[in-house]
């Protein structure tokens, strides 16, 4: 298995989880890790801002810093 299937497989679950439940920020920040190793900054923000706002107290400013090292953010929260 290489790091590719392992992205596709977490993000099958993940996406699974969204569907049962679309509110448990977590899930919404780990769509952003497996987007930002995929290269898809963009997508990652918008995973890490779907978090944000359900729940603004789990987010990981190390990865901010790390995300916006690759892309400044599209919303211009973090800046």
């Amino acid at each position: 298995v290489n790091e590719a299937e392992d992205l596709n497989e977490a993000d099958r679950v993940l996406q699974h989880a969204v569907v049962l439940d679309s509110t448990y920020a977590q899930t919404h920040y780990n769509l952003a890790l497996i987007e930002y190793y995929r290269g898809n900054f963009e997508k990652s923000w918008e995973y890490l801002h779907n978090g944000r706002k359900l729940n603004f107290s789990l987010i990981n400013l190390q990865f901010v810093d790390l995300l916006r090292e690759k892309l400044a953010d599209p919303q211009g929260f973090f800046k």
